[in-house]
């Protein structure tokens, strides 16, 4: 599968509203599998965080580990 790279000109990278305009436009050409996907993941991001301000979290079975 091929993405297609949204072009920028050489000064969007100046300043926070031209980054975020960039990545508005980014994120509005990803196909929604790749939103959802990418939703699924900031989910399991936010557990994970927030398992480990709770102190429940224990470093050696984190959520990578095989245990």
């Amino acid at each position: 599968m091929t993405e297609d790279r949204v072009r920028e000109p050489a000064t969007a990278g100046w300043g926070w509203s031209a980054h975020e305009r960039t990545q508005r436009r980014r994120y509005a050409n990803l196909s929604l599998a790749k939103k959802i996907a990418w939703l699924e993941e900031a989910q399991r991001m936010v557990l994970l965080m927030e398992q480990q301000r709770s102190g429940v979290y224990d470093r050696t079975t984190g959520p990578d580990s095989e245990d």
